[in-house]
């Protein structure tokens, strides 16, 4: 599997900036990709590859795929022509790390032409969030491309540095080259950079349910000790 990663890193709300390369990029894990399609809705122009779940698990696109061997089903799916696909996070949350320089959340995407591609988050798969516009910048060297999530984290009223995400939106951006079944962006596989186990989060009861709990639990002492 190919864990090489680029220096290129998408500034929230904002387009790519060299950056260096930073070292959670280095922590990739099983645990870390993409588990699950929520939808994949390919756009009007044709797709011959429409395997959704290709996008899930890890990467295992590489440049030499170029040319004559080319790729198939199993590596990856195309979008179309202003097509989506929405994935999640089952066993962990994407965070922030605090870090606008360094890269939250990383894509891999398929084939020779970077294709531009929009990128949203979700808490729960209802609300999206717009984090910005992605595409890597030579397949010969990236594997995909780094976006950081910090600076919408600290820009967005409704959101903040501890706010987790359990889902990733793709886009095609609707101006890339379709010539061919594999058109539009082509996804091989997403990965949280920085995240949290579900499992280390502990579910905290809001100011008043707390408060509701505690009276119960007084309740049942004092009839306890009634008795």
């Amino acid at each position: 599997m190919m864990k090489q990663l680029s220096l290129v890193i998408l500034s929230a709300l904002g387009a790519a900036t060299i950056v260096p390369a930073t070292a959670n990029a280095a922590s990739l894990t099983p645990e870390s990709y993409a588990d699950k399609v929520e939808f994949y809705n390919p756009g009007d122009a044709l797709v011959t590859l429409k395997n959704s779940d290709a996008a899930l698990g890890e990467n295992n696109w590489t440049s030499d795929m170029v040319g004559k061997n080319g790729w198939k089903g199993d590596i990856g799916v195309s979008l179309g022509k202003g097509g989506s696909i929405a994935l999640e996070f089952t066993d962990n949350y994407l965070t922030g790390d605090g870090d606008v320089n360094s890269s939250d959340l990383w894509i891999f995407e398929i084939g020779k032409v970077p294709e531009d591609m929009l990128v949203d988050i979700s808490i729960d798969g209802d609300a999206w969030y717009r984090v910005g516009l992605a595409d890597k910048q030579d397949y010969r060297n990236d594997s995909g491309i780094g976006i950081d999530i910090d600076g919408l984290l600290n820009t967005h009223a409704d959101l903040s540095l501890d706010t987790m995400f359990s889902f990733v939106r793709l886009t095609d951006n609707g101006t890339n080259t379709y010539t061919n079944g594999k058109s539009g962006a082509d996804i091989d596989a997403v990965a949280a950079l920085s995240s949290v186990a579900k499992s280390d989060v502990v579910d905290v009861p809001e100011p008043g349910m707390a408060v509701a709990l505690g009276a119960i639990a007084f309740g049942a002492f004092i009839k306890r000790q009634q008795r």
